[in-house]
């Protein structure tokens, strides 16, 4: 049950598991355990990293005003990853 709880995994084959932690009292459903939700997560880290590496490179090459927007950009995507794979309230944290 731990790796249902680190990775709450989405789709259809694991509704069996899934009712069956929600059956034991392990697990609740949440906003977490949409597959769009996870697409969407992977778009923005990867649009995070991309930003974190470009605004690196503008730093050393010294274009400070696009490496400040591109961290800007990176942190911003860093809370919405966080937001989207920790919603509040969904009881996982018991």
């Amino acid at each position: 049950h731990r790796f249902l709880l680190k990775a709450r995994p989405a789709g259809p084959g694991w509704k069996p598991v899934k009712r069956w932690a929600a059956d034991k009292g392990l697990l609740r459903e949440g906003k977490s355990d949409s597959l769009a939700n996870g697409v969407l997560c992977i778009f923005i880290g990867t649009t995070m990293i991309y930003s974190c590496l470009f605004a690196i490179g503008h730093f050393v090459f010294g274009h400070l005003l696009t490496g400040i927007g591109l961290a800007i950009l990176a942190g911003l995507c860093c809370l919405a990853i966080f937001r989207l794979a920790h919603p509040r309230g969904n009881g996982s944290e018991a």
